[in-house]
């Protein structure tokens, strides 16, 4: 069996940031918390607990004079504010793709613009984008989705891990209305290599092996590029997960991780793999 690993595959620019800027305020501001998990990645999240790094859900739970980490995702900028008035310390691990969605959200809310938000509607990303947009916005997960009611200019933004296909899919919907469009493609770089390797070699091989959170959008949408090709895909989670059933009969496996996937994690799964 032959084992062959994406092009591009695993941490992004942005969850390789947020890593080493929560590290060093657990390091030099303990003790240092996460709203919500640092990324979307259950096994490195627990090892950052193991560096200092605590996860909360509420930001009444934190310690006074605390440090609190704004994750990869963003915050929604009540939460912000509520920090500060707490007198917390905030650090801001944001990801700069993330926070170049919230600016022009904020952008379209100064000038009166109505914003449609392509994406999960409870992401985290998504969640903190309207939040800076303010109540003339809305999330919609397809065009399926959008409102009857809308006004004849809007301002579309895109979660950042999602697919050029599916923001093309959304503007067009609204074009056919005529509606006019502010359209900013703001689906991240890294998502999209990811995206077009992790097809690329499904249609290569026999079977697609996806490791990842199951909780990470992007790593959802590497497992669905896959298997939009036809290939048999397993979205796992870790290399525990990996049934010799998905793979033993095939002569070639493909292996991709999505963004907030650790090496490590993408290396055991290889020897998994190896060892079969």
């Amino acid at each position: 069996m032959e084992v062959l690993l994406a092009k591009h595959a695993g941490f992004c620019f942005g969850v390789k940031r947020a890593i080493e800027i929560a590290l060093k305020a657990a390091r030099e501001y303990p003790p240092a918390f996460t709203l919500g998990p640092l990324i979307h990645n259950p096994q490195e999240v627990e090892r950052l607990k193991g560096e200092g790094l605590g996860v909360i859900n509420s930001l009444s739970e934190v310690p006074p004079g605390a440090t609190v980490v704004i994750p990869s995702h963003g915050f929604p900028p009540e939460a912000l504010d509520e920090a500060s008035r707490m007198g917390l310390r905030i650090v801001d691990a944001t990801c700069p793709l993330v926070k170049r969605c919230q600016e022009l959200a904020e952008e379209h809310r100064r000038e009166g613009l109505f914003t449609v938000v392509v994406g999960d509607p409870d992401h985290t990303e998504v969640r903190g984008i309207l939040g800076h947009a303010g109540p003339q916005a809305v999330a919609v997960p397809g065009a399926d989705a959008l409102p009857a009611d809308l006004p004849r200019e809007v301002g579309v933004i895109c979660q950042t891990t999602q697919t050029a296909g599916l923001l093309a899919s959304v503007a067009a919907a609204l074009s056919r209305r005529d509606i006019a469009l502010r359209l900013h493609n703001t689906i991240c770089r890294a998502t999209a290599q990811r995206q077009a390797a992790a097809a690329d070699l499904a249609g290569i091989v026999d079977v697609m092996l996806v490791v990842g959170g199951k909780n990470s959008s992007n790593t959802r949408r590497l497992a669905e590029a896959c298997a939009g090709t036809g290939t048999p895909t397993f979205h796992v989670e870790t290399a525990e997960e990996v049934d010799p059933g998905f793979v033993l009969r095939a002569r070639r496996v493909g292996v991709t991780a999505g963004a907030s996937t650790p090496g490590w994690v993408v290396e055991a799964l290889l020897e998994r793999l190896r060892a079969l």
